[in-house]
């Protein structure tokens, strides 16, 4: 059974990464900040898995904060993919610039991962960027 559709805001800090989860409607917007590494990839991928057990019809994760991203952090959002399609696709990743984009082209990631351009996109439920997503009501 899914959990009720809304969550309160939260972050969470681990290493260098911060995590801000906003609040739950149909579309979950996070956004990360600092490094994806070894240190902070399970507290990402902790969250992510929380997210898809739910009724959420889109998670959008953000990286346009994340200034780093190694090995360890490329392996957990390739997880969250896999587990997303598994649960019917609701992880779309948006923001990807600098070292984290370069990384994601040379490693082919780019084009296997759920990279959207738009975030403002009113197929994943926001009218803006900076506009809260509708509320689902249980």
């Amino acid at each position: 059974m899914a959990v009720p559709a809304y969550h309160s805001p939260r972050s969470v800090t681990e290493g260098l990464l911060s995590i801000d989860v906003g609040p739950q409607y149909e579309t979950c917007l996070i956004r990360l900040g600092g490094e994806l590494d070894g240190s902070s990839a399970d507290a990402l991928f902790t969250e992510l898995n929380r997210l898809l057990a739910t009724d959420a019809q889109t998670i959008l994760l953000d990286l346009e904060g994340l200034d780093f991203i190694d090995s360890v952090g490329l392996q957990c959002l390739v997880r969250a993919a896999r587990r997303s399609r598994d649960r019917g696709d609701q992880l779309r990743i948006v923001g990807a610039r600098g070292q984290v984009q370069e990384l994601l082209s040379l490693t082919g990631l780019n084009t296997a991962l759920p990279l959207i351009d738009d975030p403002s996109s009113p197929v994943f439920g926001l009218s803006s960027p900076n506009a809260p997503p509708r509320l689902v009501r249980p």
